[in-house]
């Protein structure tokens, strides 16, 4: 009977403990869980806290593009010696001004350049990437000089398709000719600036959400300088050429991961 009471009260004190280790569990794991809720939504307020901007781009749209790799996949225009690739390049003979989209995967508009034809900043034909063969099959190419690229250039102007002008002013309401007041106003002070031959060269660079580094920059951990974060973007560069106050040119970047 002696050896019965005592089975039976070593069974109660251990019910007991696993169910105080059950409660201490059950403690420990909703404290876990309120420190994660307590840390996503300082993280919250912090990305809430960082100013955030949609990059500026052209009403032309993927379709549009698409219908000239119908019948020719690469793009490629051939001007003289040298080969534009993978840009899509229209131009508007009332407006006299170009625009050209330099094209990455699925659609992805790495570079578009906005110029006007009888007055094109140096910049733009020094950051264009043009191709020269290498070969006489025209199928093996290496990066064409500056020299090459200005001597040939208006012939890609000759060969681009047509477009009508409402395309050639951006989402937000851009297009050559704005006065520099207008941009400054909207972008705010540029991170250079800098004259060539009579033209001002603007540029600001902006920090991507998706920016290899965009983890530091939803922590806060880097300086932003006050300057918007671009959003859904990996990073975002802005460069405009101006001739007496008045845009003539300019070409966005959108980085890549």
């Amino acid at each position: 009977m002696r050896k019965l009471t005592f089975i039976l009260l070593i069974l109660l004190v251990s019910c007991s403990n696993r169910n105080n280790n059950s409660e201490k569990n059950q403690i420990t794991s909703t404290n876990k869980n309120n420190d994660t809720i307590k840390q996503d939504n300082e993280n919250i307020k912090l990305t809430d806290s960082i100013k955030t901007f949609v990059v500026d781009d052209y009403p032309v749209t993927n379709d549009m593009i698409s219908d000239l790799y119908k019948d020719n996949e690469d793009l490629k225009i051939k001007s003289g010696q040298i080969f534009s690739l993978d840009k899509a390049w229209y131009t508007n003979d009332t407006l006299k001004q170009t625009l050209v989209f330099e094209l990455y995967t699925d659609y992805h508009r790495l570079t578009i350049f906005h110029f006007q034809n009888t007055d094109i900043p140096t910049g733009i034909i020094k950051r264009m990437e043009l191709d020269i063969s290498k070969s006489k099959f025209d199928n093996v190419f290496d990066t064409a000089s500056y020299q090459q690229k200005e001597t040939f250039f208006n012939g890609f102007i000759k060969s681009s398709k047509h477009l009508n002008q409402i395309y050639f002013t951006t989402n937000k309401g851009f297009k050559l000719s704005d006065s520099k007041d207008k941009v400054i106003s909207f972008y705010g002070k540029p991170d250079k600036v800098n004259v060539d031959n009579g033209i001002e060269c603007y540029e600001w660079d902006f920090y991507g959400e998706y920016n290899p580094g965009g983890e530091f920059v939803h922590n806060e951990k880097i300086d932003l300088k006050g300057k918007p974060v671009a959003k859904s973007s990996f990073g975002y560069q802005l460069i405009m050429y101006f001739r007496n106050n008045m845009l003539i040119g300019l070409i966005m970047h959108n980085d890549i991961s």
